[in-house]
């Protein structure tokens, strides 16, 4: 597929690049080439092969949820906590 020069002047608008004319003819070069073989891939006959999203099969690693009973922290406990440590940030209103 041929590439023009708008299309890599776009491009590198887009892709925010300063290009010589030197990167310019390469780049289109390139382009070119990827293009060329994509539409080589599009020839292929893929009609009996499965979308598939991982090259490798891929499971979900979580565990299941289980909920338990356990003692827990009083929520009291930190403020206690703190109140023994910084004794000088104490007020006077409800201890």
């Amino acid at each position: 597929m041929q590439i023009t020069d708008e299309t890599i002047e776009y491009v590198g608008i887009l892709a925010k690049l300063e290009l010589s004319p030197e990167e310019k003819e390469r780049a289109k070069q390139d382009m070119s080439e990827m293009l060329d073989y994509v539409g080589k891939l599009n020839e292929l006959d893929v009609s009996g092969v499965e979308p598939m999203s991982h090259t490798f099969p891929v499971s979900n690693v979580m565990r299941e949820d289980v909920v338990t009973k356990r003692k827990h922290l009083s929520y009291r406990i930190p403020f206690r906590l703190f109140r023994k440590c910084h004794p000088e940030e104490q007020s006077d209103e409800g201890s």
